[in-house]
């Protein structure tokens, strides 16, 4: 029986998001929305336990990195993050 060796297809992207999942703060911050709940970002910073400043990188980074979506509600349209199940 042989051993493959060749590297697997989406390697790459799985160790992208070990590394989004290696700060303690943004694993928080989907820990927060993991039962399907979409928060607003100080909320989210309050439950990770930084700043709004550092809130809004993290969730910049995890938006981007595709883990958390955004979406627009109410009249200030206030942005909401909750996580992408697809």
């Amino acid at each position: 029986m042989a051993i493959c060796t060749d590297p697997v297809l989406g390697d790459a992207e799985i160790a992208q998001v070990g590394a989004l999942l290696a700060d303690r703060a943004r694993c928080r911050v989907l820990m927060a929305l993991i039962d399907g709940r979409a928060l607003c970002a100080s909320v989210l910073a309050d439950e990770a336990g930084v700043s709004r400043s550092t809130a809004s990188g993290l969730l910049g980074r995890l938006t981007s990195a595709g883990l958390l979506r955004v979406e627009t509600h109410g009249r200030h349209l206030a942005e909401y993050f909750h996580i992408t199940w697809d």
